[in-house]
């Protein structure tokens, strides 16, 4: 469960609007962060935006933050590794590197307590152009076991392969 809530900047009306949803994934923008805990932590950061508001009819800035209520027993990320200006979609090029089995301690800034999550799955996207790309996936099985998934092929595969990828 998250809250989005949307309070003025630069007028006092009291006014606010919070709109409640359930989240499925968190959808993470990677382009100008290098971990996944700083892409949490700007998902999460105040963001300036135009608005207007309903009830007192003021138009202008408006200080928005996304706050998550209960933590997920399962955290979906999906990092957005796409740009699409409306004409060109281009592929973004960056590796996450990470502690594949403690990448994800979430901080006070998303919840707050400390919640940890290990890294199960990564699912990749290879070749170009982006609509005839391909998905594979490697997957967590035991202690310092990866297994690569691509179709009906399974592979054991060493730790570094599965850093190696670009995710």
């Amino acid at each position: 469960m998250a809250n989005e809530t949307c309070q003025p900047i630069e007028n006092n009306c009291g006014c606010s609007s919070v709109t409640r949803e359930t989240l499925i994934d968190l959808r993470l923008d990677i382009e100008e962060v290098d971990t996944v805990p700083t892409t949490v932590e700007s998902f999460t950061k105040n963001k300036k935006i135009e608005f207007s508001c309903e009830r007192c009819k003021t138009q202008g800035p408006f200080e928005k933050k996304l706050l998550v209520n209960h933590p997920p027993d399962v955290a979906v990320l999906h990092l957005k590794r796409f740009k699409n200006n409306g004409l060109i979609v281009k592929k973004m090029e960056k590796h996450r590197h990470a502690s594949l089995y403690s990448m994800m301690l979430l901080r006070n800034f998303l919840f707050s307590e400390e919640i940890k999550y290990n890294l199960h799955v990564v699912i990749v996207l290879s070749g170009l152009p982006i609509s005839s790309g391909h998905y594979h996936n490697f997957i967590h099985c035991a202690s310092n076991k990866w297994y690569k998934f691509d179709d009906e092929k399974v592979d054991y595969v060493q730790e570094y392969l599965v850093l190696a990828e670009q995710t």
